[in-house]
């Protein structure tokens, strides 16, 4: 995916990702809480972490495609892996975050629908750009400084 859309694009991609696949864990889990009375204390939960994000960019990177995937043995289309891997990973590993892997899948979903509905440029990979520069100042002027750079000096060579 970063090949396809470049580093910066898909930094920003990541971080919608991260955001949209949290913010979707938190409120799902006070809504079961909540409005469902669900016994298990979700909201004391911390158990989402980055596979959330893994999933959603596996529903991206997977969402166009026409061919079939392998998921642990089973043979699925691949634009379903996620979903396939998902029911997998719960029925032979059940302590996993459910709801975290599930709410990734939701945050794919939903990215790929807002980037087709605003199909315009996205304000986020000028703002990553522009911070990574800034970041990187310190670096850059040290490596001036230090690493073999001379600075030209009046008259004859540097």
């Amino acid at each position: 995916l970063e090949r396809m859309m470049g580093s910066t694009e898909f930094a920003s991609m990541v971080a919608v990702l991260l955001g949209l696949s949290h913010g979707i864990v938190v409120v799902t889990a006070k809504v079961l809480a909540t409005f469902f009375d669900y016994p298990y204390p979700l909201t004391s939960e911390c158990a989402v972490g980055f596979s959330a994000v893994l999933f959603a960019l596996k529903v991206v990177l997977n969402s166009n495609s026409p061919n079939l995937t392998n998921v642990y043995g089973v043979v699925v289309p691949a634009r379903h892996a996620a979903w396939a891997e998902l029911l997998l990973i719960q029925m032979f590993v059940p302590g996993v975050s459910f709801l975290g892997h599930l709410s990734g899948i939701f945050a794919g979903i939903l990215y790929l629908r807002f980037r087709r509905f605003f199909s315009g440029s996205n304000p986020l990979p000028p703002i990553i750009s522009k911070l990574t520069w800034i970041i990187g100042w310190p670096l850059r002027f040290f490596q001036g400084q230090f690493i073999g750079y001379r600075r030209p000096t009046f008259g004859h060579g540097t």
